[in-house]
């Protein structure tokens, strides 16, 4: 397969299979891409994220949390390539194959702008993604739901309503309030 086909196999349709097949390429084993990928996080301002796969999936040790979430997507929505895949409802492989994208959030939810759904027994459903409504910004991380879409929504009226509150009162660039970061 074709690195771009294997990419976005794992940015749309969540394919835990290409996701090993490039850490194994990248870094030459599913292990020294976590360890790299939580060199990242940590070097990014996301200090409670260790990495041990490179699906996210359940493993001894691997560990998050919604603001870590937050901080690691927000940095990588500033890749342009990154970003405008993370906008893609769906894409076609090079063999015809259509992928399309989990987040529902990109025909539900007014402003979004990309996001990655997730799921394990342990963290339940996941979500991570970044919503611009004018000038306004806002990334919301979602751990543990079990409504995920309705508590996405909700969310993000309120990230963005909290948003224009605190604006009228202060001026501050980096605020979090409940998974939600401005």
């Amino acid at each position: 397969y074709l690195v771009d086909d294997l990419i976005n196999a794992v940015l749309l349709a969540s394919a835990n299979d290409a996701s090993v097949a490039l850490a194994e390429k990248i870094a030459g084993s599913e292990k020294s891409f976590a360890k790299m990928m939580t060199l990242r996080a940590k070097l990014w301002g996301a200090p409670k994220t260790v990495c041990k796969t490179a699906t996210g999936l359940t493993a001894r040790g691997q560990t998050s949390t919604s603001r870590d979430l937050a901080i690691i997507f927000k940095h990588a929505m500033e890749d342009q390539e990154f970003a405008d895949r993370m906008k893609r409802t769906k894409a076609r492989t090079t063999e015809g194959k259509l992928l399309r994208n989990h987040n529902k959030a990109l025909w539900r939810v007014e402003g979004a702008e990309g996001g990655k759904t997730g799921y394990t027994n342990a963290a339940r459903q996941t979500y991570v993604g970044k919503f611009k409504r004018g000038e306004d910004e806002i990334i919301i991380a979602i751990m543990g739901s079990e409504r995920m879409w309705t508590d996405l929504k909700q969310l993000v009226e309120y990230g963005f309503n909290k948003k224009q509150a605190i604006a009228a009162g202060q001026h501050s660039k980096d605020i979090q309030i409940a998974g939600i970061h401005f």
